[in-house]
């Protein structure tokens, strides 16, 4: 356990290489291969969060000063999935609740429930988190694990499901998405894409970004439109020139960096895929294996990054206006990008049915992420985790995504409060 904790405290940049290494010598890859591997997708990933970071210093002082400026009053503010894991993994029954999901992904995988040997450790954090709560409501530690049991064996279920489309849009191989925060999306985007194929005309409509660029030329290239919104958003704001130009070449910026760093990490993980396929096909003829991960390694896809950036001033829209709503979206509006991966793919890169569902999951996103402020801002004070001063409560953009892990939980906790 306590080296399971000191690993986990290092963070998925340094975590990520050293589980990856171990599954490339597990699968017989050897060693040089194996860590030249793990290292290259830690890279990749510190790439990523860097441009997703920078993504994030562009972004947050233009929404938090539309908020402002508009007179809106939303209490809870969204200091990210960083708060949000830092929660999770820093709690003292953390190494049980991550314990416990890695028993129930080699079980399932042992009893041929899923496909999915999930290496993506460090955002167990999302389905710790849950469990957190349950423990923290009820007292009781098996409804806790439960919780992060089934939560997981959903994931790992609706990852298998996925894994096709995913390959047929992204060309991925070998690869499947048990994040919480991309498949919970999901489970909006399949029902109102069957809906949009429905609708006469509507369903006609083909925003690609190929079709965008042959329409409007360099105007429909993913970096003019990051520079437009950027420069947008923060004139509308009423920011000083500097900061709208600044603003622009960020959101442009990251538009074309995103894909570059995912590059990196797609260097390292298809190695490590191949020898997962060749070491099942080698051992049991009979089964296929899929590597889990992050669905970081999608990002880069430009229909999914325009897709993003158009939701960004949608989800500053729809928190003023969502009756409900209290939390003001900020240092979490860069993830929208993960949020997108399900619809993206299942509409083929079609922006516009992508902003309709992503409207929607964003309404799902933000009455959870409301619902879960009260617990999360209790269970960061009793770890110590800094919270601003003047803040009252705080909540995860990221984490009001589990809108789907979040009612398991709530049902779970309330069977518990009946015995």
């Amino acid at each position: 356990m306590e080296i399971f904790s000191i690993l986990t405290s290092l963070g998925p940049i340094v975590m990520l290489p050293i589980i990856i290494t171990l599954f490339g010598l597990l699968f017989r890859l050897g060693f040089g291969k194996a860590f030249r591997s793990g290292v290259t997708i830690g890279i990749g990933f510190a790439g990523i969060n860097i441009v997703i970071g920078y993504f994030w210093g562009a972004i947050a002082p233009v929404a938090e000063a539309l908020v402002k400026n508009a007179g809106f009053e939303l209490t809870v503010i969204d200091l990210g999935w960083p708060a949000a894991s830092a929660v999770a993994w820093g709690s003292t029954i953390a190494p049980l609740l991550a314990l416990a999901l890695l028993v129930v992904n080699f079980l399932m995988l042992m009893l041929k429930w899923t496909k999915t040997l999930n290496v993506d450790i460090w955002n167990f954090w999302g389905v710790m988190l849950l469990g957190q709560i349950t423990y923290y409501r009820t007292g009781s530690m098996w409804s806790a694990i439960l919780t992060c049991s089934i939560v997981m064996g959903i994931m790992l279920i609706l990852a298998d499901k996925t894994q096709k489309l995913m390959y047929d849009y992204f060309q991925i191989p070998g690869v499947s998405i048990p994040h919480v925060f991309t498949q919970s999306a999901g489970l909006i985007a399949l029902p109102i894409n069957w809906v949009l194929d429905r609708i006469p005309g509507v369903n006609k409509i083909n925003w690609s970004p190929g079709n965008l660029q042959k329409r409007f030329g360099i105007i429909g290239e993913p970096m003019m439109i990051g520079l437009a919104v950027g420069a947008v958003l923060a004139a509308i704001a009423g920011m000083p020139y500097q900061t709208v130009l600044m603003t622009a070449m960020g959101l442009a910026a990251s538009m074309v960096l995103l894909p570059r760093m995912v590059s990196i990490l797609m260097e390292g993980l298809v190695p490590i895929a191949d020898a997962a396929s060749e070491f099942m096909k080698n051992k049991f003829s009979d089964r296929e294996v899929y590597i889990g991960m992050d669905s970081a390694i999608m990002l880069g896809d430009p229909a999914n990054l325009t897709t993003a950036v158009l939701l960004i001033p949608i989800a500053i829209l729809i928190a003023v206006m969502l009756p409900g709503n209290k939390v003001l979206p900020l240092a979490d509006l860069p993830a929208i990008v993960y949020m997108t991966v399900v619809a993206v793919a299942l509409t083929r890169g079609n922006i516009f049915r992508s902003l309709i569902i992503g409207s929607v999951t964003l309404c799902a996103v933000l009455w959870t992420a409301t619902a879960m402020s009260p617990f999360v801002t209790t269970l960061a004070r009793q770890i110590g985790f800094g919270i601003p001063e003047g803040t009252t409560a705080i909540s995860s953009f990221v984490s009001g995504s589990y809108w789907f892990a979040y009612l398991i939980q709530e049902v779970i906790t309330k069977i518990t409060m009946l015995f």
